[in-house]
Order: structure tokens, then C-alpha cells, then sequence
């Protein structure tokens, strides 16, 4: 996790220390609070010092890095650390991380048989979105005061996107951010169901979520109750996974570097498995690193060699993981493009003198392309210099050739082992 500050904060460090000095000063501000709890700030309409504000900027900075990592246990651990166990409750509201209201939560808070009652009997999920309402409202509140990274962590507790993706200037942020409120809204959708009316209310969720920016004006109905999600929050969210991906491409919320990274090799590669479709995944593979057109000679590709050795292992694993899977288009697929990169990578390895690994990736080729692999070595080797060099090479190449013709397979101890012996007769 980076950050300079996480989990380094002195227990009174959340604490407004510089406006306690000035306040106890008596010194008379407008715009400067006159009480130190956390409320203040809203409640009077004014602002702590410039050190104090800087340092919860920090505090909240590294809240939201943690957040972001997946480790809200120790995001609470941190504000409670630094003196503001109120932000951990807003972090957790239920008492535990699972955040869905619960028996032992209610318990181990010290609230009484009655209050338990009134809390459940509510309705599945009523205090849950009830604290989502919240959550979505603060976020929109402090944006509107300027504490970006404190908008955030609670945007993120609400799958508020707008004021998520501001702070996430890279593709994994992004991804992250798209996906966890996606999800987010999934199971909370999920949730409305289950109550009276649910079916006809995610019925209106989904046209709400399929219509385009422009068509809707931010407005909700406050009859509805407050199970119902903010139509600000579900307008941000994909239909599905192929719409959060092309939102990382083209969203108006998504930073340029992020729409820039989309189009990096490894970017592609990780959202077309997201989408399970490997077929695609092998047909940009081979795209980056087939040898050009005009280009004479076949040993030389000119795609990156990191990218032909992963695309013939990739290769080498869906083979073996999807073999009794694979349907007859996705066969066809893998075994004509999958052999073009492994016939490939097999050349690359020659090309470079790793005789001795040709043959475990030659051994995976169909077998006219082991054929077709075998005389493209010993033509490029009968036209090598250093005719005693290449009269062994041609040699151990057919022996080995023809190993793999006939079904025999050779290791490449032994293949190294024969090749020494052949040198020193």
C-alpha cells in the first residue's frame, strides 16, 4: 500500500490541536469553529485551521488507500489510532465488517432487546440503505466543501462513481471503483427484491440504469421511501460487465490516463479474459507478433519476445485446463492461432540457439507444422557459417525431428547429452 502515513498516526494526531490552541486564546473568528467535536464544521458553518484540515487530509488520504486495497479492518484500526473512532463507526456502521446489521453486532454495541426488535422488524435491508442514503449524502456534502479524498471513502460506501473516479488516475483504480460499485449496487438491487413491491421497483431500477445521462435529470422521488436508491447513483452504473469496460474506454467521469492505459497490451489482455472470451484474447496475441508481410525472414518477428514466450505459454495452459471444455469454434480457435504461436516461439528459441527447448514447445504442434519446423531449422543451419558446427546441429535436428514425427519424445537432457557426444567424435 503506498502512502507515507498509514498506520504511523499518535493517537491524539486526529485530533484539532492547532484550533484547541488558538480557540483557548480567546480569539474571536467567523469563519473559524468555536467547537472541537466532528459535527462542528456542518453544524456552524465554518472551518478548523489550515494544519489541522491538512493533516485529516492526510489522515483521509491514507483511509481511502486502504480502502481501496480491500482493508477496511485496518482503515478503522488507523482513524481510531489517530483519535477519531467516530469516522471507524461511519466506516462499519453495524458494529463488524460483514455491514449488514446482525444479532451479534447489535449485542456486543450494548443496545437492548427493544431496539434490536424495532432495527429488524423494520425490513431486510431498511437500516442498510438507510445508512447508504447517508453515506451518498455526505459524500455529495463534503465534495461541495472541497475534502476530496473524505468525499471518496464514503462515495465508495455508496457507489457514488462521481466522486470515486476523480481520485483514481490509473486502470486498476478505475476498474476497481467501476467494479465494486457495480457489484455494490447488484446485491443491494438484489436486497429490494426481497420486499414487498421489490420486483416492480427493480423493474423501474433497470429502465432508470439503461437510460443514457441526458435523459435523466437527477431528480427522485422521496415518496418511494428510503429503500430506493438515489437515481443520481444507478445512472452512473454499467448494465454489464461490457458496458463497465467500455465506460473505462470512453466515460465522461474517467481521467485521460485512464482512457490512454486502455489501450496498453496488457490492459486489453486483462479485460477480454475478464469477459471470458479467449478467442480474442489469442487473436491480439498473434496480431502483436506475427512477422510482417513483407518481411523475408520468418525468424524474425517483430513483436516483443515477453509477449511471444507468454502467448505460447498462455497457450500451452488453456490446452491443458480446457481440453475436455473447449467447443468446436473455440477448438478450431485455440489449436490453428495457438499452433501459429507456438510454431512461432519454437523459431524465436531456435533463432536464438536454445536448441534444447525447441522440442517441448515443437512437440505440442500439429504434425505438418513440426514438419514445416524442421525444415525451416535445417535450411537456416545448412546456410549458417562454420560448416562443422552446423554438420552436428543437422544431425542432432533430425535425429530430434524425426523423434517427434514418429511419436518418440526426447528430453532435453538426453538431446543435449547425444549433441555432446557427436561434437567430441
Amino acid at each position: 500500500v503506498r502512502g507515507s502515513h498509514v498506520g504511523s498516526y499518535l493517537p491524539s494526531s486526529g485530533v484539532w490541536h492547532h484550533t484547541q490552541r488558538y480557540l483557548k486564546k480567546g480569539t474571536s473568528d467567523r469563519n473559524l469553529v468555536h467547537h472541537l467535536d466532528f459535527d462542528a464544521p456542518t453544524r456552524e458553518n465554518a472551518n478548523v485551521l489550515p494544519d489541522d484540515k491538512k493533516q485529516d487530509e492526510s489522515l483521509l488520504e491514507d483511509v481511502w488507500t486502504l480502502l481501496r486495497a480491500g482493508r477496511l479492518e485496518e482503515a478503522c484500526g488507523l482513524c481510531r489510532s489517530a483519535g477519531q473512532p467516530w469516522r471507524a463507526s461511519t466506516l462499519s456502521p453495524f458494529g463488524g465488517l460483514n455491514l449488514f446489521p446482525s444479532v451479534e453486532a447489535l449485542m456486543k454495541n450494548g443496545k437492548n432487546r427493544t431496539l434490536q426488535a424495532v432495527e429488524f422488524e423494520s425490513g431486510i435491508g431498511h437500516q442498510w440503505h438507510l445508512w447508504k442514503w447517508a453515506s451518498y449524502c455526505a459524500s455529495e456534502k463534503i465534495a461541495e466543501l472541497g475534502g476530496k479524498y473524505e468525499a471518496a471513502v464514503y462515495a465508495a460506501q455508496c457507489s457514488n462513481l462521481k466522486r470515486m473516479l476523480p481520485l483514481c488516475t490509473d486502470w486498476e483504480s478505475a476498474c476497481w471503483a467501476m467494479a465494486r460499485s457495480w457489484l455494490d449496487v447488484q446485491v443491494d438491487l438484489e436486497v429490494t427484491r426481497s420486499l414487498p413491491g421489490g420486483v416492480d421497483q427493480n423493474r423501474n431500477f433497470g429502465d432508470v440504469i439503461d437510460r443514457s445521462p441526458g435523459q435523466v435529470d437527477g431528480s427522485f422521488d422521496p415518496s418511494s421511501g428510503p429503500e430506493n436508491w438515489p437515481i443520481q447513483v444507478l445512472n452512473q452504473q454499467p448494465r454489464q460487465l461490457s458496458s463497465l469496460l467500455q465506460k473505462l474506454h470512453s466515460g465522461e467521469m474517467i481521467h485521460e490516463t485512464v482512457t490512454r492505459q486502455c489501450k496498453d497490451q496488457q490492459r486489453q489482455i486483462q479485460m477480454s479474459l475478464m469477459l471470458a472470451d479467449i478467442p480474442h484474447v489469442l487473436d491480439l496475441i498473434w496480431s502483436w507478433i506475427a512477422p510482417l508481410e513483407d518481411d523475408q525472414n520468418v525468424f524474425r518477428p517483430h513483436g516483443d519476445p515477453q509477449m511471444i514466450r507468454f502467448g505460447a505459454h498462455l497457450v500451452l495452459v488453456l490446452r491443458y485446463l480446457l481440453r475436455e471444455e473447449m467447443e468446436a469454434a473455440f477448438r478450431d480457435k485455440i489449436l490453428s492461432v495457438g499452433d501459429n504461436i507456438l510454431h512461432l516461439y519454437a523459431q524465436f528459441l531456435f533463432s536464438k540457439e536454445h536448441e534444447e527447448l525447441v522440442g517441448i514447445y515443437a512437440s505440442q504442434l500439429s504434425r505438418h507444422r513440426c514438419i514445416d519446423l524442421f525444415v525451416h531449422m535445417m535450411e537456416l543451419r545448412l546456410h549458417s557459417r562454420g560448416s562443422d558446427y552446423t554438420l552436428v546441429d543437422v544431425i542432432v535436428i533430425t535425429m530430434f525431428m524425426m523423434g517427434l514425427i514418429t511419436g518418440l519424445q526426447l528430453r532435453p537432457a538426453t538431446i543435449e547429452t547425444e549433441m555432446t557426444a557427436i561434437r567430441e567424435e
